[in-house]
């Protein structure tokens, strides 16, 4: 179809002898081979045009797929963060059945390392909340993502409980803590993690 327009755009229409009948021979060379070279020229810039359009076509799939493919990778970063959420919960319940018990060696240390462990877990999981929202603009949908800040928020909460009630340096509250305990008017853990789950 371009080759067929290209032949009837070149066509001497406007030259008065051609259109007469009255050609010469280097006339009618002439018009044939400008007529081929404009064929030529049309296929040769459709192909061109054609592998402009190719190469931005796969452009495009190139940066669709680099999306997809970040989309999955904050996907398995936010799966494998859920995990971590579950074992700092247990880390904690352990930490704190151990304290109680009167088994851990140091409770400053340990709870400065529960405190640490939290911190460094909470900046990560800025880190990976930023990334969903990045997938979010493109168009993608995380799976597990309300799962994850949720767990977000109770690691938070967790580690202000620690914060606020964690037995540091003050040998009198821990005592009065394991006298409690001993005295049944403490709480199950399970109660004070209901509590803080909300």
């Amino acid at each position: 179809m371009i080759l067929t327009v290209a032949l009837a755009m070149l066509k001497p229409h406007s030259y008065t002898g051609i259109s007469r009948g009255i050609v010469s021979a280097d006339e009618e060379t002439f018009t044939r081979r400008t007529a081929m070279d404009g064929a030529i020229f049309t296929m040769r810039g459709d192909g061109r045009t054609r592998a402009v359009e190719n190469i931005a076509r796969i452009d495009g799939w190139k940066k669709d797929h680099n999306d997809a493919m970040f989309a999955l990778d904050v996907q398995d970063m936010l799966a494998e963060y859920i995990e971590h959420q579950e074992f700092l919960r247990r880390m904690w319940e352990d930490s704190l059945q151990r304290a109680i018990d009167g088994t851990l060696d140091n409770l400053d240390h340990a709870g400065e390392f529960l405190l640490d462990m939290f911190d460094r877990s909470l900046s990560a999981f800025e880190f990976a909340k930023s990334k969903a929202d990045i997938a979010k603009s493109l168009g993608h949908t995380i799976e597990r993502e309300r799962a994850f800040r949720r767990g977000v928020t109770e690691t938070r909460k967790l580690r202000h409980y620690i914060k606020k009630r964690w037995p540091f340096t003050d040998q009198e509250a821990m005592q009065d803590a394991l006298r409690c305990y001993r005295e049944g008017r403490s709480r199950p853990i399970r109660d004070i993690i209901q509590e803080i789950r909300g």
